[in-house]
């Protein structure tokens, strides 16, 4: 069964044509521009048997250019283990969402559900 926030940034990233590139944003500490590469379910690495056992899809997408990166960040939001670099794979799922997600032309198509409207400067 899909939680309301994972099938909501899923469904947005699986509209998306492969070739596209597009926009993220985390909380202004990462806005970097990449490309589709993947989906598949993912699960949060408990045994099957574990009470907290998670099973969840997950989308790989490569960067193509790093606008900003505060790479202190990267690994406190479990995109990687390390720094995040161009041409680099990574993983985002519903637990590490980017607070933005734009399309090519720079326009907003997805924000995480807690994102305020007002005021609102990733436009």
């Amino acid at each position: 069964m899909y939680k309301n926030e994972e099938k909501s940034i899923m469904s947005c990233l699986s509209k998306i044509d492969k070739g596209n590139i597009i926009e993220l944003v985390w909380n202004k500490k990462i806005d970097i521009f990449c490309g589709i590469d993947t989906f598949y379910e993912s699960d949060n690495g408990l045994d099957i048997d574990e009470k907290e056992y998670e099973e969840f899809y997950a989308c790989v997408l490569k960067v193509i250019k790093i606008k900003h990166i505060e790479q202190n960040f990267v690994k406190e939001i479990k995109l990687k283990d390390k720094h995040l670099e161009e041409n680099e794979l990574f993983e985002i799922n519903y637990h590490n969402a980017p607070d933005v997600i734009k399309n090519k032309n720079g326009l907003v198509i997805w924000k995480k559900p807690d994102i305020i409207t007002k005021n609102d400067s990733y436009r």
